[in-house]
């Protein structure tokens, strides 16, 4: 596969296995070449869409309703199965919109839509904190694997949890997430990559190594024809 304009590059993984340092080689490698790369953050429930609700509803409630971050009273809220209902539909109609809607308008322009975090890493998120209410056959999860383009290419930098959580602390990760929650969140990408939608990068390789791999999969190396 040739490179082309408006090309779609996602990279997934644990927290602390070298993404940013990627994603940033990947982005000056496509600016080298006179490109403007887009560059997406997005998480299901935490994009900007969905942090404007929480504040219009935290208004409009007038205080009754928990306030941002970890807590007794937003995890009382969120056991209530209604609002777990609620909070997974709103978040996979926002991600229909950011995905559908503005990352087709970016590769429309012909602009190249590097993403920290993809489809798969938003499926691994739900599974994580509602494995009792997430399921692939939910039609909403539909209709947003439908409306989401397919990349490129879908790097998963490959690394074990422990050796994760250790590049995390070194790198002063404020929230790591502990070693158990890792250890559940590298088995439900397991079972994504054995499904063969993600391009594998062993992220233990040095730096230069991964970036090289990726530059050359993704045809952006210096060796890749214009």
């Amino acid at each position: 596969m040739g490179f082309r304009r408006g090309s779609l590059y996602a990279f997934s993984g644990l927290d602390g296995c070298g993404k940013s340092t990627q994603l940033d080689a990947l982005t000056d490698a496509l600016r080298s070449r006179g490109l403007s790369p887009v560059r997406l953050w997005s998480r299901g429930g935490y994009t900007e869409g969905m942090l404007w609700l929480k504040r219009l509803a935290r208004k409009a409630a007038g205080g009754r309703l928990p306030a941002p971050g970890p807590s007794a009273a937003r995890d009382q809220a969120l056991g209530k199965p209604w609002v777990k209902h609620a909070w997974l539909t709103l978040a996979m109609l926002d991600l229909v919109r950011v995905y559908g809607l503005q990352v087709r308008y970016w590769q429309l322009r012909g602009r190249p839509v590097i993403c920290d975090r993809y489809l798969w890493d938003t499926l691994v998120d739900f599974a994580m904190s509602y494995p009792h209410e997430m399921r692939e056959s939910n039609w909403l999860w539909r209709i947003l694997v439908f409306a989401a383009p397919e990349p490129e290419c879908a790097f998963f930098l490959d690394i074990d949890p422990e050796t994760a959580e250790q590049r995390a602390l070194a790198k002063g990760d404020p929230f790591p997430e502990p070693l158990e929650a890792r250890i559940r969140r590298e088995a439900l990408y397991r079972r994504l990559v054995e499904r063969g939608l993600f391009d594998v990068v062993d992220a233990r390789l040095s730096v230069e190594e991964v970036c090289s791999v990726i530059k050359h999969a993704a045809n952006v190396d210096s060796n890749a024809a214009s």
